[in-house]
């Protein structure tokens, strides 16, 4: 398989500047499993791909996930539970840092802070708990939902008791606010 990969990326490298796209190896990172990561360093500098990374996905270290795969991994992470919990352990992380500015976005401009919770980051939050299956997911999200729950205390002005919560976590159409209950999300994300 290492050797398709290594073809399909060569292809993708010749006759992608002719469809606009050009490939930057320096850019370009090969997660393989550890039986494999020879084979595609092996196969890659036969092509003549030298300066590809090859990276053994199960001894990805945290730094390598936020140097490397952060800014660019498109798409869901596979592979075994030890690099998803990593990769999400490192978005949640991100997630909370953002919510944090989001909250003071919301002081400024309540109606617009409120847009980007529910409009934006809830959808990224919803996407990649619907597409990231592990047992782990619902202690890595913890972080994210007590950030959650702080910023909806600090935008009502008070703390918001369970019932209230409750009713704040409801859609619009049924008088709520459409905040993300994070656990109830977890839960039905993989039915």
């Amino acid at each position: 398989k290492a050797d398709n990969a290594a073809r399909w990326l060569r292809a993708v490298k010749d006759k992608g500047h002719s469809l606009g796209y050009r490939v930057n190896e320096t850019k370009t990172v090969v997660l393989a499993k550890p039986r494999f990561v020879a084979k595609a360093r092996e196969e890659l500098d036969a092509l003549g791909l030298h300066e590809v990374k090859v990276i053994d996905i199960m001894d990805v270290s945290r730094g390598q996930i936020e140097e490397l795969l952060m800014p660019k991994y498109l798409g869901v992470p596979v592979g075994p539970d030890c690099f998803r919990r990593r990769y999400m352990e490192c978005k949640v992380e991100g997630w909370v840092a953002e919510l944090k500015l989001l909250a003071e976005v919301g002081e400024i401009s309540p109606h617009e802070g409120y847009a980007l919770l529910v409009r934006g980051q809830q959808a990224r939050w919803r996407y990649l708990m619907r597409t990231v299956k592990g047992e782990f997911m619902s202690e890595v999200l913890k972080p994210l939902e007590a950030e959650l729950r702080k910023v909806v205390d600090r935008a009502a002005g008070w703390t918001l008791s369970d019932l209230e919560l409750t009713q704040a976590q409801l859609p619009g159409r049924c008088g709520g606010l459409g905040i993300m209950d994070v656990e109830l999300e977890i839960g039905r994300a993989h039915v």
